[in-house]
């Protein structure tokens, strides 16, 4: 819940950017100006529909509120004397507190901030006591149909860069008729934005998706995500490269959309358009870093909507026979669709999400950028070895009924006992969830014991630390120190005390990890901010560590390790007829509760 009230609050201070309602505007002169103290979540449409102005000479009077608000910002609020209602800053409504209401349902009727009515009746909290009349902020008021407030999504893509998207509840005899001139949009734009009206038609208290133009935007000084994005180069002897990139985007489905969403609500939203969006982003700030290089790249977006039909539609494209590489797409039905194609055409491609060794075989140029689990855990042999620590200390334990989990046992023995003695080899001991912890000898009270958990079910994991932690805290080893070794699976178990994840030094073979601290995620993070005005989540650094990553590989002279901010990155071919498995892998620790990168 707490990061879709981040995605939220962050998305809806993007979207903003390019948020000025359409109306016809009024030409009649300033009667007068009030100023207006921005509150916590209000914005420019909000504001401008309390003070019924008119959001064109909202933003005439306050060019600044076009970027954005921020709180305690200081807004010109100008009203004309045409006005059908001009507004009595002296005067305010009030209410009787019925049953059952609360604050926050009075303020949502009335269309204000709860903290607006708390700073006028001077209340210290916000309970109410039943036919208690309370100050309502002057408003106009509409408490049959309140206009709801303007959407909050982030910038997307495969919007023009001077169209933005309102969601509309459809009030009584409202007629597409007049929306479209409410809108300035045609019915066909409605009906095309809206299939659903086709066979529904327009339905009181529905909400749609109305798609228009802002007024007086120049739409050459905005970036054009939807056409291709174009990184020119002075250096002519560098041909240019085709980029595809297969992402569903999902500008078609109403629930990427959100409109009036308060924290205290449970919100719909398709995190795959997110997802997508952040992973986007991120490509583009790598093609940027590219072009600094060098390299002169041409990228074509393709929204793969979660369909398979669509993506096969998507695929009858001519301008992809052209192709020199496809990013994406994330889903499984899609990645076969789209691997089979590039297979067929002999175009490189690489997933931003995880694919099994098997999609590399008798296909050389497919990159693979999630380690494996069996890579993984070769890792922390390595990792192992490398800090010389006793063997003997070492305990090695699978999940019985696992084939997998004894596949990967038996890869750290391998890798583990290659320099080893035939009498001092590790074996694995085999577990299940029935077993007694018997099994688990040679407990040491003065060196560290060191547990290698080689399984990524979760109910196998935390039947090995409630094990672990019964040994622990038993009187004979209640001064012994473990140091646990396991998947990211691990770090999902919610059942586990963090206490014991940092008692245990748990260390975790991943994917990726960022570290926020430093330098170079910090810049990251102010560029990213910069450039798309909402913060970056782990998908925009996914985009552009494989970004780099991929052209590093196919076009760089001098091929190098990546170290990404997410992911370290080191393509090893599996065979000479199959394609490439980043080798690469994090291994990260519980340091003072927080995770530190190690390996």
């Amino acid at each position: 819940m707490y990061i879709f009230r981040i995605i939220y609050t962050l998305s809806f201070v993007v979207f903003l950017q390019h948020t000025i309602f359409s109306q016809n505007v009024n030409q009649n002169s300033v009667d007068s100006t009030l100023n207006h103290v921005v509150l916590k979540g209000e914005t420019s449409y909000g504001i401008t529909k309390k003070y019924n102005i008119d959001i064109n000479l909202f933003y005439e009077y306050n060019p600044d509120a076009i970027k954005g608000l921020k709180k305690d910002m200081v807004l010109i609020i100008p009203f004309i004397s045409s006005n059908p209602t001009d507004l009595d800053t002296n005067s305010n409504s009030t209410h009787s507190v019925l049953e059952g209401e609360t604050l926050w349902s009075i303020a949502k009727k009335y269309g204000v901030n709860i903290n607006e009515i708390k700073e006028l009746n001077l209340l210290e909290n916000e309970a109410l006591k039943l036919g208690q009349t309370i100050k309502i902020p002057n408003q106009i008021v509409d408490t049959n149909n309140l206009i709801i407030s303007m959407v909050k999504h982030p910038k997307h893509p495969f919007l023009n860069p001077c169209d933005t998207i309102i969601i509309h509840k459809v009030k009584k005899r409202e007629t597409l008729y007049s929306l479209s001139k409410s809108y300035e949009v045609t019915i066909d734009q409605i009906m095309k934005n809206n299939p659903e009206l086709e066979e529904n038609g327009l339905q009181k208290g529905k909400e749609i998706k109305i798609i228009f133009r802002i007024k007086n935007c120049n739409e050459d000084s905005i970036v054009n995500s939807i056409s291709n994005t174009i990184l020119s180069t002075s250096n002519d002897s560098i041909n240019k490269i085709k980029v595809a990139l297969f992402l569903p985007f999902l500008i078609n489905k109403f629930d990427t959309l959100q409109a009036n969403c308060l924290p205290t609500e449970t919100c719909p939203v398709d995190k795959s358009s997110i997802q997508s969006i952040q992973l986007y982003n991120g490509v583009v700030l790598a093609l940027d870093k590219l072009k600094e290089k060098g390299y002169k790249v041409l990228l074509n977006i393709y929204d793969t909507q979660k369909d398979s039909l669509h993506t096969s539609e998507l695929l009858q494209n001519p301008e992809l026979l052209n192709t020199n590489l496809i990013i994406g797409p994330i889903f499984s039905k899609q990645i076969k669709l789209i691997r089979s194609y590039a297979k067929s055409y002999n175009i490189p491609m690489i997933c931003p999400s995880p694919i099994p060794n098997q999609a590399l075989f008798q296909y050389p140029i497919l990159y693979k950028i999630n380690p494996s689990k069996s890579t993984q855990i070769v890792a922390v042999a390595d990792y192992l070895k490398s800090k010389n620590v006793s063997n003997k200390r070492i305990t090695l334990l699978a999940n019985k009924k696992s084939a997998k989990s004894i596949k990967y046992a038996n890869l750290f023995a391998n890798s583990y006992n290659d320099s080893l003695s035939g009498n001092d080899s590790i074996k694995p001991i085999l577990l299940e969830h029935t077993s007694s912890f018997k099994k688990v000898k040679n407990i040491s009270k003065t060196d560290t014991n060191i547990i290698v958990i080689a399984s990524s079910d979760i109910p196998f994991i935390s039947f090995v630390f409630t094990k672990i932690i019964g040994v622990s805290n038993s009187s004979n080893h209640y001064n012994s120190n473990f140091m646990i070794f396991g998947f990211e699976e691990v770090l999902k178990m919610n059942t586990i005390d963090e206490k014991y994840k940092q008692l245990f030094n748990l260390h975790v073979s991943t994917k990726g990890n960022i570290n926020f601290d430093s330098e170079e995620s910090m810049s990251f993070v102010k560029l990213y901010n910069e450039k798309f005005e909402m913060q970056p989540e782990i998908n925009a650094f996914i985009g552009f560590d494989l970004t780099l990553s991929i052209f590093n590989q196919l076009f760089a002279i001098n091929k190098n390790v990546l170290n990404g901010m997410y992911s370290n990155i080191d393509f090893e071919q599996i065979d000479a007829e199959s394609g490439f498995e980043n080798k690469a892998v994090k291994l990260i620790k519980y340091q003072d509760y927080k995770l530190k990168t190690v390996y």
